[in-house]
């Protein structure tokens, strides 16, 4: 069902009027007051770190128990094969654009927000 045609120029109107704002006896600003930091939320050199660590740690490990080159080349071997079909598949350009147009939407998504782009 469709409302009246008058309902529609009723909330336009309505929406258009300028209503005082609420009193809020600074609610608002104490909310605001004991959110965290924006820079105490982000820590990116600290992760880059723990990664760093985990990954030192576990080619530690790897040597502590006994790993070598070969071992490692030997373990590699039966993989070239279904790596090699892999990389074929990349060759046909519609695979390529279509991983590059998902790529972009990603980052898009994803992108830091600047203050500009801030709602709040």
């Amino acid at each position: 069902m469709n409302p009246p045609p008058n309902d529609d120029a009723r909330l336009a109107a309505l929406v258009r009027q300028s209503a005082p704002e609420l009193a809020d006896d600074g609610f608002s600003a104490r909310v605001l007051t004991a959110l965290p930091a924006r820079e105490a939320v982000r820590r990116p050199r600290l992760r880059f770190v723990f990664c760093a660590a985990g990954a030192a740690a576990g080619i530690g490990f790897a040597y502590w128990q006994g790993a070598s080159w070969s071992a490692l080349t030997d373990g590699l071997t039966p993989l070239l094969a279904p790596t090699a079909r892999l990389v074929a598949v990349f060759a046909d350009p519609g695979i390529v654009l279509a991983l590059t147009v998902t790529a972009a939407s990603l980052l898009f998504v994803y992108r830091p927000r600047t203050r500009a782009t801030r709602l709040f």
